[in-house]
Order: C-alpha cells, then sequence, then structure tokens
C-alpha cells in the first residue's frame, strides 16, 4: 500500500516537471520572437511604410506594404497565442508549485507581472523537482530492498 503512495507523487512530480520544462520553452521562444520581432520586423515595416508615405501616391508600392503588415499580422497572432499558452502553462506550473515548494510558488506568482523572476522560479522549482524525484526513487528503492529481505 505504501508504494501506491509513493508512485502516486512521483507521477505527480513527474507531471509537474512535465510542465515546467514547457513553460520555460514557452517563455523563451517568445522571448527570442519578441527580440526577433521589435529588432528585425519592425524597424523594416516602419522604413516600408514610410517609404509608401513619402512616395508620391501614383508611386506607391501597395503590394510591398500589403504582404508586410500581413506578415507582421500573422507573426503577431502567432506571438499571441503562444502567448495564451503560456499564460495558461504558467497558472497550472503555480498550482503544481505550492505542493512542492513554497519559494518557487512565490517567484512563480510574482513572475507574472515580471517576467524574468518567473524564470528564475521555474529554474528553482524544476531544481526541486529533481530532487524530490531523486528521494522519491530512492524511497521506493529501500521499501523495495526491505520487502525482498
Amino acid at each position: 500500500m505504501n508504494n501506491f503512495y509513493l508512485n502516486k507523487s512521483n507521477e505527480e512530480l513527474k507531471k509537474a516537471k512535465k510542465l515546467t520544462v514547457t513553460m520555460i520553452v514557452l517563455k523563451f521562444i517568445l522571448l527570442f520572437s519578441c527580440i526577433i520581432f521589435f529588432v528585425v520586423l519592425g524597424p523594416s515595416f516602419l522604413l516600408t511604410l514610410s517609404s509608401a508615405v513619402a512616395d508620391k501616391p501614383s508611386n506607391t508600392n501597395d503590394f510591398g506594404l500589403f504582404s508586410t503588415a500581413i506578415f507582421l499580422l500573422i507573426f503577431g497572432f502567432i506571438l499571441f497565442c503562444v502567448g495564451i499558452a503560456s499564460f495558461v502553462i504558467h497558472i497550472m506550473v503555480c498550482v503544481k508549485s505550492y505542493k512542492i515548494d513554497n519559494t518557487s510558488f512565490i517567484l512563480l506568482l510574482v513572475g507574472f507581472f515580471i517576467s524574468i523572476v518567473d524564470l528564475v522560479g521555474a529554474f528553482i522549482l524544476l531544481s526541486k523537482i529533481n530532487k524530490q524525484s531523486d528521494e522519491e526513487q530512492l524511497k521506493v528503492q529501500f521499501v523495495s530492498n526491505n520487502q525482498n529481505n
């Protein structure tokens, strides 16, 4: 009977670990995508827009402006969807972290407002999960060795 509870706790740790890793990956995807968006695509759109405004009405490049605007809208929509998924997973990780570690739970809550604190809390939670998972595996091995003797 004792093994059942240990395995259940170990399964919860595995789920929390998967969610935490997913959250970290999504946060880094958002970070790099926003950097790409603001550094590369934003200025190119502004240059295209300013050149279209500066040109005479008969000489405008409507297709270039339209295609750039559509591309930016699609890229922005993809970023929005990834952001929503990251937000939902962040909430799920906060709920799971409450049962595992209070420090990471508090950091994850603050991370809703300051995103770098969110990453710190996620990495702390991941290290605590790995530590507890190793302890759970040692307990299971100890219990199984005692039952065999």
